[in-house]
């Protein structure tokens, strides 16, 4: 007998279902995955850090609870939800409708903006600038050289009392 035409063991046989049946299982387990992923990437907001970005969710929002709100700020405008990135890091946000069912419990993460800034080290201490073109403006960033933080921050707080009328008391 040719090995062409020669059977094969009964075990072969036995097991080719088997290896069907795990090949589809697995395929099954890798779907039922892949939609676990995509309903948890859809519980997954990310904002970059000194920006807004506006949320809309089902039902009519009327309580937006940070759960840590040194990384971000949320607040209800017209039935949407306006998130601020504060500082990079990761907290959640849960929102609630006036009867106080949850509508909505999301993971925010605030990272900080991708291409603008640029951090100087000059004498060992960190400088931050927003840079646009061909010019670079100095601005604020946790971390930055204590000093250099004050002196902006405390420029930044003149310039913004002086376009609200505030004036300076000096």
């Amino acid at each position: 007998m040719s090995r062409a035409t020669r059977p094969q063991p009964p075990v072969l046989r036995k097991t080719r279902p088997i290896r069907h049946l795990l090949l589809a299982g697995a395929t099954l387990a890798i779907a039922l995955a892949q939609a676990g992923d995509l309903a948890a990437a859809e519980k997954a907001i990310t904002v970059y850090s000194d920006q807004a970005q506006v949320l809309t969710i089902k039902g009519q929002p009327a309580t937006a609870i940070i759960g840590n709100p040194m990384y971000a700020d949320a607040s209800i405008q017209h039935g949407m939800i306006v998130l601020q990135g504060r500082h990079f890091g990761t907290t959640n946000l849960v929102v609630l409708d006036a009867a106080g069912k949850e509508l909505a419990n999301l993971l925010v993460t605030v990272q900080q903006t991708p291409s603008s800034r640029v951090t100087l080290f000059k004498a060992g201490g960190p400088f931050t600038y927003t840079c646009g073109g061909n010019n670079c403006e100095e601005t604020l960033e946790v971390g930055d050289d204590a000093l250099h933080f004050k002196d902006i921050g405390n420029q930044m707080k003149e310039k913004y009392g002086l376009a609200s009328g505030e004036g300076n008391s000096k």
